[in-house]
């Protein structure tokens, strides 16, 4: 009687495992901004890009002016991100404010995690 109704039991979750399958073959899992993007996105050898923070990422963006300085930089060392037009600082529309971005082992271009970025304040 136990065997029966646990083979019940498994049978019902595997249906409910294939139809949630069926259903992420039909529909996006998950939403574009909340996949990872890749290093790859943006081209190696430009060295003026735009970009600003969206969803926990550098993303490119038309308005703001990002130089990008020493190439890449190793894992254990430090590659500075300059935002803005003039002087390595940026002015934000959101913060209002001039920031300093630095990015640990981030490449020249490409994507970058807002958790390896620190903002300081001018």
């Amino acid at each position: 009687m136990i065997i029966a109704r646990l083979s019940k039991a498994t049978a019902a979750l595997m249906i409910l495992a294939m139809l949630a399958v069926s259903a992420c073959d039909l529909l996006p899992c998950l939403p574009q901004a909340l996949l990872a993007p890749t290093p790859t996105d943006a081209p190696p050898d430009v060295p003026l890009q735009a970009w600003t923070i969206y969803n926990g990422y550098l993303w490119s963006q038309p308005d703001v002016t990002l130089a990008l300085l020493n190439g890449v930089a190793p894992p254990d060392t430090e590659l500075m991100i300059i935002f803005g037009p003039t002087e390595g600082y940026i002015e934000s529309g959101v913060l209002g404010e001039f920031y300093l971005v630095r990015a640990v082992g981030a490449p020249l271009s490409g994507w970058i995690r807002a958790r390896e970025i620190t903002l300081q304040r001018r």
